[in-house]
């Protein structure tokens, strides 16, 4: 998010702060320290005239969380400490619930727009542009991949998902994903 800004001639950082803001999955908690800070920075250091909640396909995040992030015991130990993700279950159980949780925490929030990533290039400068942030069109450059900062990983289909997880569970991201306007589906 912070290169595809860039190309909209705003300097907003990828998890440090910026002169124009940052784009930070650890800045949807309100806290005095997060675990990977490059720059020192916390939420609960700044006050932001504008919040956008980026999601993504919840199929992909659940997958790359499982084979990526689950390892990553600083991530989920942070993760803990704002959102219900339980003891039990297994791998795919605790992606789906870290993925569920950490979005509601950030729509608790009541962001100014939820943007879908690969909606992003399209929806953001109208956004920008009625929210009174000037846009320099002459920053404008080639539009980044939306899977920037993504690392290789195996694909995790709805249906091993479904057989994983509690049913209850299954019917909640379903939901939500429509919401969000993804479809999911145990084919």
């Amino acid at each position: 998010m912070a290169r595809l800004l860039g190309t909209l001639g705003l300097d907003v950082g990828h998890e440090e702060m910026h002169e124009h803001g940052i784009s930070s999955w650890m800045f949807a908690a309100t806290t005095d320290g997060v675990p990977f800070s490059t720059d020192g920075t916390a939420r609960a250091q700044f006050d932001f005239r504008h919040v956008i909640h980026v999601v993504r396909d919840p199929l992909r995040v659940i997958s790359s969380t499982v084979f990526t992030e689950l390892p990553n015991r600083k991530v989920f130990g942070y993760m803990r400490r704002f959102i219900a993700l339980g003891s039990s279950g297994g791998r795919i159980e605790q992606a789906c619930r870290s993925y569920l949780g950490w979005n509601k925490l950030i729509e608790s929030q009541s962001p100014d727009i939820r943007v879908q990533v690969e909606m992003a290039p399209d929806v953001l400068p109208e956004f920008l542009r009625k929210a009174g942030v000037e846009i320099v069109p002459s920053a404008v450059r080639e539009l980044p991949p939306t899977n920037y900062n993504s690392r290789p990983h195996p694909s995790l289909s709805g249906s091993k998902i479904r057989s994983a997880i509690p049913q209850e569970l299954w019917e909640e991201l379903v939901e939500y994903a429509r919401m969000i306007g993804y479809e999911i589906t145990a084919d």
